[in-house]
């Protein structure tokens, strides 16, 4: 494997991946045409975390014309008004209880959706990750796309049955807890070399977080090196998750959708921290997608 000293310019991410996975918007598209999503988190503790992910997938629409047109949240009843009452952009579903179940699978194949995000702010809880584990395999057999973040990747196993369109999105914590490999103090050819291992294994996308991203799909993989810490905060890995998902949407290939929902999210963080240094919030990432976005549109 190479370090980054002996990267090619195809070797990390940059502009030409996001236009490689920007789809021209028709002039007569709708919000059906232009893809819909659902997002499924929320619990006891962290009921913002499916908020932000849905205001990725929201602020991408306001720009590129890959988006999604649709978006829904669904998430346990205890929160749903939590969730309505932070932005009306959305249609909120409440799911049976206060933590995700099993008993909400059905449900949740009702929603119309292309691509399902599953895991800002779902309860840690063996009962929470079985239910996650039945939506999952749900949601696989139905054939859907997938972002499998946060929570839900500690519903999986390194025996999961996963598919080229799923994307799962590990800071080094949630990989470790997924492969039992430490990431943590490990340079740039280790983490290439364990995230490729792991998509190849799992059949599917991985993209593993950091200050240097690697993204893969156990053949080919890119790296996105930020230029600032400034995402180094909560929330903001749940509206990459969106914006992931918003590009999944209407580009069907998962780890070109990946690795260029990766380079909008770094680009935002480097031009935010111009402007605002090391404090800045999640909300403020999604609200400012437009800006690097913009530059991107093809309408036809």
């Amino acid at each position: 494997m190479q370090g980054l000293k002996g990267f090619t310019q195809s070797g990390k991410a940059g502009a030409d991946d996001i236009r490689r996975a920007t789809e021209p918007r028709k002039m007569s598209s709708n919000k059906y045409s232009n893809g819909s999503i659902l997002i499924v988190g929320g619990g006891r503790e962290y009921h913002g975390a499916p908020l932000m992910a849905a205001f990725g997938a929201n602020n991408t629409i306001a720009a590129l014309r890959t988006a999604s047109g649709n978006v829904t949240v669904a998430v346990p009843k205890g929160v749903a008004g939590a969730v309505r009452a932070l932005s009306a952009n959305m249609i909120v579903r409440e799911l049976s209880a206060n933590s995700i179940s099993k008993g909400d699978v059905k449900a949740i194949n009702s929603i119309r959706h292309d691509v399902i995000v599953i895991g800002p702010g779902i309860d840690a809880d063996k009962a929470s990750l079985l239910a996650t584990a039945s939506i999952i395999t749900s949601e696989l057999k139905a054939g859907k796309r997938i972002v499998i973040d946060a929570t839900a990747i500690k519903a999986l196993s390194m025996k999961a049955k996963l598919t080229k369109n799923v994307v799962i999105t590990p800071h080094t914590g949630e990989f470790k807890s997924l492969t039992g490999i430490d990431l943590k103090s490990a340079g740039i050819d280790e983490r290439i070399k364990a995230s490729v291992s792991v998509a190849k294994k799992l059949n599917c996308v991985v993209v593993l977080k950091g200050h240097e991203t690697v993204i893969t799909d156990g053949k080919s993989f890119k790296v996105n090196v930020a230029k600032s810490s400034a995402l180094a905060t909560i929330g903001t890995g749940d509206v990459l998750a969106g914006i992931i998902a918003s590009y999944l949407a209407v580009h069907k290939d998962a780890f070109e959708s990946a690795v260029a929902g990766v380079r909008v999210h770094s680009m935002v963080g480097d031009l935010l921290a111009k402007r605002m240094g090391n404090h800045i919030i999640a909300m403020d990432v999604a609200e400012h997608i437009p800006d690097v976005l913009k530059g991107f549109d093809v309408v036809v």
